[in-house]
């Protein structure tokens, strides 16, 4: 064994169940929602799939979605968001969205999430997934999305 600042020593790979959140909404997940990663050092390089798997209540249009991450993303030290964004994407059968489907992800500073953002096709403008772009319904999964990315955490 050998020391020093060129050394790897903190390794780890696992697994954790990604959710949609948003305030002031109750969502209900999926059941077959899961993601694993592997942290090396301060770098988390993940992947999953998260979708709904019932009614939902309490949102309304102006609520923003966001994905549960494996671990608390780092601050960059600008007083920013970490600028780290992903791709995440709607299943091939995207009809079980109820509008705006997700394109990207941006990590939050200081958080275990994630906003998601859709490109809107009339002007491209890129904006917040809302609430109002899940469809509600009991079907297990809906509003399926697959993601994978990377991140710096929190020492």
């Amino acid at each position: 064994a050998s020391s020093g600042a060129n050394v790897l020593d903190d390794y780890e790979e696992g697994t954790w169940t990604p959710v949609y959140t948003s305030d002031g909404a109750t969502i209900t997940n999926g059941s077959t929602n899961g993601g694993a990663y592997t942290k090396i050092g301060r770098v988390v390089i993940f992947s999953g799939s998260v979708g709904t798997g019932g009614s939902m209540s309490g949102g309304t249009a102006g609520n923003s979605v966001l994905l549960s991450l494996p671990f608390t993303a780092a601050d960059d030290g600008t007083g920013n968001d970490t600028r780290a964004r992903f791709s995440i994407g709607p299943s091939v059968s995207a009809y079980t969205w109820g509008g705006d489907t997700p394109s990207e992800a941006q990590v939050v500073k200081d958080s275990a999430t994630a906003y998601i953002y859709f490109r809107d096709a009339s002007d491209g403008y890129v904006a917040n997934l809302r609430f109002d772009d899940l469809t509600d319904s009991a079907s297990n999964p809906r509003n399926l999305a697959y993601f994978s990315g990377s991140m710096y955490i929190a020492t």
